[in-house]
Parts: structure tokens; sequence; C-alpha cells
């Protein structure tokens, strides 16, 4: 393998791969903006990507719009009243002031996010700022031949207004100290109509595979009534034509004697069908808006006598820099190597070389 290709979004790969253009190494950056066979979008399993929460995941970012209807029997458009105003539901307002939201220190989460072989971060100077973060819940309402609710929460951090995968958002049994309501901090909230907006797509998806879950129960439901009210009247029908029926009837008692069984066959097949049709309706009912600490963190990047500073937002929610796909092994690494010849390996890629 001659030259390497590097993730333009990762500041610790560019600055390797600077590292090694300047001294004549086989480097070809990808673009700005573009996607290299590193990318950690195209090769992180998705049950590493929910759990390393990575930025790049598309499933963590916003995809366009869901129609939101279900295919399939008995099937009915997802209703939606997403109308969202601070005057309409509940909203809670509150400062969080301990940045440990998970009991853990700063310099630990700092030392997992620079974690690096040759290149170890300088002159920490953290600068404490606060940034929103809300935590939105849905109501979702399904009717078939029963009724189920289901409450979806969203956290998002208003920072790009980013909504955070399971298990890196706000943790349960939050208790942040309330905010008067004439806090000048509480400006720094989005209008709640644009956060609705920017999170409706991800909850009409959330609520779309809520809901083809239940579809999938009351369409099994269906074909199990269906089977039983056809093996029922279609033993009446047998009885019918059986030999001591035909003896009783005349032929025009037994043609009205079926069109009867027929008729009330074909009632009870649409008043099932319409006890199983899905019917869904997905509305806003809560808000919980607060302010958390995060950290203005600058750091110098350093390989060698090498020096390169990096500033960045760092908050308890995201990682800044995210493993790198060892080109040699295929495995996920923060711990990265650079050889002769211009790769960039994991150590124990490059310790065989």
């Amino acid at each position: 393998m001659s030259g390497i290709v590097t993730s333009a979004g990762n500041p610790l790969v560019r600055f390797w791969a600077e590292f090694l253009a300047d001294r004549q190494a086989v480097v070809e950056p990808v673009a700005a903006g573009a996607e290299g066979p590193d990318s950690l979008a195209t090769l992180l399993e998705p049950a590493l990507a929910n759990r390393l929460g990575t930025a790049e995941d598309p499933r963590l970012v916003f995809d366009a719009r869901q129609p939101g209807t279900f295919a399939g029997l008995g099937s009915e458009p997802l209703e939606r009243a997403l109308t969202l105003v601070d005057e309409t539901v509940p909203v809670a307002y509150g400062l969080v002031d301990d940045v440990h939201l998970r009991g853990k220190n700063l310099d630990q989460d700092l030392a997992r996010d620079f974690t690096f072989t040759r290149c170890q971060p300088a002159g920490l100077d953290p600068v404490s700022t606060l940034i929103p973060v809300t935590r939105i819940g849905f109501r979702l309402s399904m009717t078939g031949d029963e009724t189920r609710e289901r409450l979806l929460t969203m956290d998002v951090l208003e920072v790009g207004r980013r909504i955070l995968p399971p298990g890196r958002g706000l943790p349960d049994g939050l208790d942040p100290v309330p905010l008067p309501a004439d806090d000048p901090r509480l400006t720094a909230f989005l209008p709640a109509a644009d956060l609705l907006a920017a999170v409706e797509p991800s909850a009409l998806a959330r609520a779309g595979e809520e809901a083809r879950t239940f579809q999938q129960t009351l369409q099994h439901r269906l074909s199990l009534d269906l089977a039983r009210l056809e093996d029922y009247y279609s033993e009446l029908l047998r009885t019918l034509d059986g030999t001591r029926r035909r003896q009783a009837l005349t032929p025009a008692e037994r043609d009205a004697r079926r069109q009867a069984i027929e008729a009330d066959f074909r009632r009870q097949v649409e008043d099932v069908r319409s006890r199983s049709a899905l019917r869904a309706g997905l509305r806003p009912f809560a808000l919980l808006r607060v302010l958390t600490p995060a950290w203005r963190v600058r750091v110098t990047m350093r390989i060698g006598k090498h020096r390169r500073p990096e500033e960045f937002l760092w908050t308890p929610f995201e990682r800044r820099f995210e493993p790198y796909h060892c080109p040699a092994c295929a495995a996920f690494t923060t711990r990265i190597e650079g050889t002769r010849d211009g790769r960039l390996l994991c150590p124990a890629c490059a310790d065989r070389l």
C-alpha cells in the first residue's frame, strides 16, 4: 500500500497526513466534505456506531422527511399534530451545574479522547461555558383491535441541532436547578417551533418503527381471525350441501341459505378488517430544557518536535477525535503510528514492520 486516504473531519489524522506529506510521503488527502475509505459513516457496524456516538454516522443526524405511511393490510397514514410552541406544552427550564453527568471527571474524559501514541495533548486550558440541551417527549397513540401508547423521548444538543444517540444523552433522573422566567440565559434556547422542525423527521421515523411493529401484530391477529371465519363458514356451507339438508330443503331455499351465509361471511370479514386497521397519531407533550456546562478546550497536538494547536467545544455528550480505521488489520483505534513509507497504522501493525 503506497499511500493513505484520510478523513478530513478528524484533526488528528489530518495532522498526521500533513506531517508525513512534509517528508515526501505518499499521502492522498480527501477533499473537504468528502468521505474516504476510512470514513466511520461507511465502516462502523451499526451497534458500534451507536455505542460510540459518532457524528459521521448518518443515522445520528437528521434524515430526509419520512412520509409516515405504513404499507400493508389495514394500514392508514400516521396522523401527526406536531404544533409545538412554548405556550402549548409543559416546559421545564433548569441548570445542571455538574459537568460530570455520568460520574466521570473531566480529566478522565479528556484522556479518553486524547489517547494517542506520539501525539499527546499539551497546554490544556479549559474554559467553562453553558450550552443548551433539550429533552423533548412525544406521545404516540396507536389503535387497532386494541389501543397502545408509547412515550418517545429525544435529547437534542442544540449546538448543531444534533440528536444525541441512546446512552449518550441526558441521564435519567436528572434534577436541574430551576431557572427563573426572567433569567437572561433562557434566550440561549432555540425557539420551540425551530426545535420541532429539526427533530420532526427523526420523531416520525421512530414513530414509524413502533407503528410497523404494532401493525405486524395486527396483521398476525387478522390472519388468524380470517382463518377461523373461513373455517366456520366453510363448515356451514358443507352442512348445507350435505345429503340430509338437500333432502329437507328445496333448491330455492338452499340458494337463499347459501346467499345469506356468504353475505354474513362478507360482513364479518369487513368488521374484522375494520377493527384491525391501524390508526396512529403523534404529538409532543413536554419539554425539558437545561443548560449544562461545556468546556472550550485548547490543546496542542505533538508529533516529535512538531506542534499544532487545536481548539474545540468539549461536551459530556460527544467525542472530538473518532477512532481511526487501521488499513492493515481493519481494526478501529485511537492510537496511531506513522511509518517510513507514509502509512498510518495501529501500534500492533506498526510494530510488525
